[in-house]
């Protein structure tokens, strides 16, 4: 299983808890829903803050059908020049 993978399950579970915290599917009420969310995935802790989602990045180099991990690099929240 790949980091993509896993990002884009993360992605369809935070969804569905949005949907509930928000008790409905409007797209500003799930964004507001999400703010401040944090979830424990198998990638690292994943939060949102402003409409971004923040999670730890991976370089990883792919040797003999494997995923080396060469190096982790820890969240970094949305600064003042994002959106």
């Amino acid at each position: 299983m790949s980091h993509v993978a896993f990002t884009h399950y993360n992605a369809v579970r935070a969804l569905k808890l949005g949907m509930e915290r928000a008790g409905s599917t409007a797209g500003d009420k799930v964004m507001a829903a999400l703010d401040g969310m944090a979830l424990g995935t198998a990638t690292g802790p994943l939060t949102f803050s402003r409409g971004y989602a923040i999670m730890p990045m991976y370089v990883a180099r792919a040797t003999r059908g494997r995923f080396e991990v060469v190096r982790k690099y820890e969240a970094v929240s949305p600064g003042t020049s994002c959106g």
